[in-house]
């Protein structure tokens, strides 16, 4: 076992190594970004279907549909677009993230 952990160590450091060396294009972060959006937001669609978001969450996910929906739908090719929206998408996420906790939250305490 004493010989075996260096090992795990070593590839440990390697694949590190490795992933970080790996990037992806903003165009591609932010597509992943938006399918990421796209899944969360069917999720809060079917929440507020179940009547399980309050009113000022509906709003907040109607704020977040406003600002990422064209973003989303028609996503800029040009980096430096991209780099300019991506902070906005990775956002909204969040915030749709933090409703999804609170719906969970909520949930479990019924």
């Amino acid at each position: 076992m004493a010989k075996l952990v260096p090992s795990l160590v070593a590839i440990g450091l390697a694949v590190a190594t490795v992933a970080a060396c790996t990037t992806v294009s903003p165009r591609i972060e932010l597509l992943q970004t938006c399918d990421r959006y796209a899944s969360t937001l069917t999720a809060r669609a079917a929440a507020k279907a179940h009547g399980r978001l309050s009113v000022p969450q509906v709003d907040a996910v109607d704020t977040v549909r406003l600002g990422l929906n064209p973003i989303c739908e028609s996503p800029p090719v040009v980096d430096e677009s991209v780099a300019a929206v991506l902070p906005q998408v990775k956002e909204g996420v969040r915030q749709l993230l933090l409703i999804e906790a609170q719906v969970e939250i909520a949930d479990d305490a019924r």
